[in-house]
């Protein structure tokens, strides 16, 4: 977890994030955020990074819950 926060992990994690629109993506980096926020190296490298912090924020703002993405990746499997 250190290794990860301090070779600028997150950094790259937000990099995808912000250069993509598809909500599996997003999904994905968002699960991976709170799994590295269990740790406390994790949790403070999530605080220490304004990219991932106004990310998130960003995430927020824009009206679309991850709720509302695992939602609708779950109504997918049933129409397809």
């Amino acid at each position: 977890m250190h290794e990860f926060v301090n070779k600028d992990g997150l950094e790259c994690l937000v990099k995808v994030a912000n250069e993509t629109k598809e909500h599996n993506y997003i999904n994905y980096i968002l699960r991976a955020l709170g799994q590295l926020m269990l740790f406390v190296d994790g949790m403070n490298g999530v605080i220490r990074s304004n990219e991932t912090v106004q990310w998130l924020y960003s995430v927020l703002s824009s009206g679309v819950s991850p709720f509302e993405i695992e939602k609708s990746k779950q109504f997918d499997l049933f129409t397809k």
